[in-house]
Order: structure tokens, then C-alpha cells, then sequence
């Protein structure tokens, strides 16, 4: 049979197709695409569409795996490091833990907030319900009130104005209750270590 039975629009009964083929993980393996293609090959893939990745970034990652996928996670991470966290110690929620970054913290239950808090708490507003700041400079942290009309304690008192966040402080935000834990302050700073470098 020639090539040109292959490539023809119309097949001829009986006439064998050419079947695509993606290439798998092996270098110059195939398997036949389709419906049938990972059930004639025994193995199921499934490929993730990834934008924005480079190609040289997996190239690198399939010669190196663990070496650049942690380069590309430190990266990320220091981007914006975290100063601290609130955990949830009562309400809904109870035991998850957000993390505070470095400045201004808009907390509220949308995931557009830096800290979002959508446990299911209606109580706590979509959007700016509180705020904490971690100040670098001063190495302290604030907790203020958010301009919605539903009020923050912080250890049962209402947050009416900024107010300097203690170490194992709790704030109740609608009727979720936090525990604030500092990872930074006056013996830890990200922006001494970087100066140290």
C-alpha cells in the first residue's frame, strides 16, 4: 500500500489509518491517542495545562526535578513571607490557620482578601473587616477596625482605633475567635536577614 492511500480524504475499506500518537514520559516512546489510547497502553495520563510556565522552567525541572521545583518554591515564598498567623480557635473553622504577610492585611471572606476567613462565618464582612499590619521598620503589629459596621475585639475589647497586636492575643471577628502567633518582631525580621546577606 503507498503513501498515498495514508493521506487520502476518504478511506478505503479495510485500508489501515494513521493514528496519532502524543509522546509519553520515555524519550522517543509513543502511545496512541484518542479514545482508546490509554486504555490500549494500560496507563491513564492526564496533562495539566500550566500558562504563564516557561518551557526552559520544565525542561530544567525534568533534568533536575527536586533542585528547581525548590528554587521556583523559595522564590514564590519570599515573595511575600510570612510575619505571622492567626489560628482559628473557635467558630467556623476551628483550627485552620491563615497567614499574616508583611504590611497591610485586609481580612474578610472574600478570596480577594490577604486574609480570607470564608469558613462560613456570614457574620464577618465580604470585604475589610479588619485589618493587621505588620510595621518591619518598628517590628510590631496592629490590629484596626476595617470600616464595616460590625465590630473586632481584640481580647474583649472593641478595636475602635489601631492597637498593637501582643503575642497570643485573641481577636473575635464576627463569631470566629483567633489566636495571634508572630513569627516576626524584635528577634526575627525578613529584612534584617536580607541586609545580613
Amino acid at each position: 500500500m503507498s503513501d498515498s492511500d495514508y493521506d487520502s480524504p476518504t478511506r478505503k475499506v479495510g485500508s489501515p489509518t494513521r493514528r496519532n500518537t502524543v509522546k509519553s514520559g520515555d524519550a522517543g516512546a509513543t502511545r496512541p491517542a484518542g479514545r482508546g489510547g490509554a486504555a490500549d497502553s494500560g496507563e491513564t495520563k492526564t496533562q495539566i495545562y500550566r500558562p504563564g510556565r516557561r518551557r526552559d522552567a520544565d525542561a530544567d525541572t525534568q533534568s533536575n526535578p527536586t533542585g528547581s521545583s525548590a528554587r521556583r518554591a523559595a522564590a514564590s515564598a519570599m515573595d511575600d513571607p510570612p510575619a505571622g498567623w492567626l489560628v482559628v480557635i473557635r467558630g467556623p473553622g476551628m483550627g485552620s490557620v491563615v497567614t499574616i504577610g508583611i504590611g497591610s492585611n485586609s481580612i474578610g471572606r472574600d478570596a480577594s482578601e490577604r486574609i480570607s476567613l470564608d469558613f462560613g462565618d456570614e457574620t464577618i464582612s465580604r470585604e475589610g473587616h479588619a485589618i493587621v499590619t505588620y510595621d518591619p521598620r518598628g517590628k510590631k503589629f496592629y490590629i484596626q477596625h476595617g470600616g464595616g459596621k460590625n465590630l473586632t475585639y481584640l481580647n474583649n475589647e472593641p478595636v475602635l482605633a489601631p492597637a498593637e497586636l501582643e503575642a497570643g492575643a485573641e481577636i473575635v471577628i464576627g463569631e470566629t475567635a483567633l489566636r495571634f502567633m508572630p513569627l516576626c518582631g524584635p528577634d526575627f525580621n525578613w529584612e534584617d536577614l536580607e541586609t545580613d546577606r
